[in-house]
């Protein structure tokens, strides 16, 4: 967009965030809900309808603890602060997004002031993308992955990678096959192509994701597909009917969301099990193609230090998500001050994944979540990644001979019990909940670290 806009567009994003919020806290809003939950009307409903207007209520009740003009001027702020990461972050300059992340924290340490929930005060952050989740759990979770992962990631760094390539047609041509794979239909769906590939749902018969193709890493289009895919076959298996237009027609957090993504992408699509299924797709895609399954297989499973969060792989990927983990809750704590960021980031990535960023841009700078105020948002990844081993430990409890299913492209059976188990409740439950439901206990890094550990300490891995 023009760039000479920004200052029109803040104000114009403050203005209808301000009037949105406005609209979701107003008195009349709260008597309809006051009026659905009195003691009188909620025996009335049945327990589906209950929980639908308890959780809306809990959800406005949060929300009118926020002053709208607060609203107004964080809305305003991270317009301006996500414009000048962009230019920080193309030039490699801290400091020109420094003021605006300095706002931005002191911003949502006034939030935090107004939500304010009980134990540390990054659990009104966390809350935003983790319902229920608190950081007095997280923060042991964390600190037994950050020990078991780099000493895993130490025995496990690969040699170089072998030398492999697609022609973008080809890319796209086995896009478009896994989608079909996988069950999604054009009538509900459809795909294109962006510089950062995401999902967005439209409505429950409107979901929409994008990819992109890479000439110097011709297989990352394939596991963006998959991991996209994973978003929106949940996104259409959320409740519908009376349900379609509430509450609860949503994931119950981005952890869960992420757990759909990342057990697509890395546990189905980076088996052993996967590439038997795969690989006689991709040579009749293109017959010239030179590597082996045992190439391949090797090539989507290199374990090695990377400075970017998103090139990473399964094993170091959660130490990137607890070094950022550690910076936010230090910075909303007021132990660290935003100025020394970029020296404390790469102290930490020296520390924790054994490699030193020699720029802002490859490090401090690498990411946007902080310049649009997502504080507690990438602890989410990692518990995408910890409920995706989880679900697979408890689908191979259910599915006999799933490794057989997954060989010849049968992907039904896993989605029947994803949709059964996960995707049908919606916001009906916290995701800690569902997972107790489904896998008998919630949160829990040791099932991921085996899961890890079983893969990569031996040949092959197959479901």
């Amino acid at each position: 967009m023009p760039k000479r806009a920004l200052a029109d567009r803040s104000l114009q994003i403050s203005l209808l965030s301000k009037r949105l919020h406005e609209i979701l806290i107003s008195d009349d809003f709260w008597r309809n809900i006051e009026f659905l939950t009195n003691e009188r009307n909620i025996e009335r409903l049945s327990e589906e309808d209950r929980i639908v207007v308890e959780r809306l209520k809990k959800d406005v009740e949060k929300a009118r603890k926020i002053p709208a003009d607060f609203i107004e001027r964080l809305s305003k702020a991270e317009a301006l602060s996500y414009s000048a990461w962009e230019i920080a972050k193309k030039r490699s300059k801290f400091d020109i997004f420094l003021p605006h992340l300095k706002e931005i924290v002191e911003l949502k340490r006034e939030y935090c002031s107004y939500i304010n929930l009980e134990g540390h005060i990054y659990n009104n952050l966390l809350d935003d993308y983790e319902e229920g989740m608190r950081y007095e759990k997280l923060k042991p979770a964390f600190e037994y992955l950050r020990e078991k992962l780099s000493k895993l990631l130490d025995k496990l760094e690969s040699e170089e990678r072998i030398n492999i390539k697609l022609s973008v047609r080809s890319q796209e041509r086995l896009s478009h096959i896994i989608l079909r794979y996988l069950g999604l239909k054009k009538d509900r769906f459809r795909i294109d192509l962006s510089e950062h590939p995401f999902t967005t749902r439209l409505s429950t018969f409107d979901v929409r994701i994008t990819t992109r193709y890479l000439k110097e890493n011709p297989l990352s289009s394939l596991f963006s597909t998959m991991h996209e895919a994973g978003h929106a076959i949940y996104e259409l298996n959320l409740p519908k009917g009376k349900f379609r237009y509430t509450v609860i027609s949503d994931a119950p957090s981005l952890g869960l969301h992420e757990s759909q993504s990342r057990f697509w992408e890395n546990i189905i699509g980076r088996s052993y099990s996967f590439w038997r299924f795969f690989y006689p797709i991709l040579k009749k895609v293109e017959p010239r193609f030179e590597a082996d399954i045992e190439d391949i297989y090797r090539y989507v499973n290199t374990i090695r230090r990377s400075l970017i969060r998103t090139e990473a792989d399964e094993v170091s990927y959660n130490l990137h998500i607890v070094l950022r983990f550690e910076i936010e809750t230090e910075l909303i704590e007021n132990r660290i001050e935003a100025k020394d960021l970029p020296e404390i980031w790469n102290e930490k990535m020296e520390e924790i994944i054994g490699i030193r960023p020699k720029s802002d841009r490859e490090g401090i700078l690498q990411d946007m979540h902080w310049s649009t105020g997502d504080f507690g948002y990438f602890p989410s990844y990692t518990i995408g990644n910890i409920y995706s081993a989880q679900q697979l430990y408890a689908l191979r409890r259910d599915i006999e001979d799933m490794d057989s299913k997954v060989e010849h492209g049968d992907f039904n059976e896993i989605k029947d019990w994803l949709v059964r188990n996960i995707h049908r409740y919606g916001r009906m439950y916290t995701s800690e909940d569902i997972m107790k439901m489904c896998c008998g206990e919630g949160l829990n890094p040791q099932i991921f670290v085996r899961y890890l550990e079983n893969k990569f300490l031996q040949r092959k891995f197959t479901i």
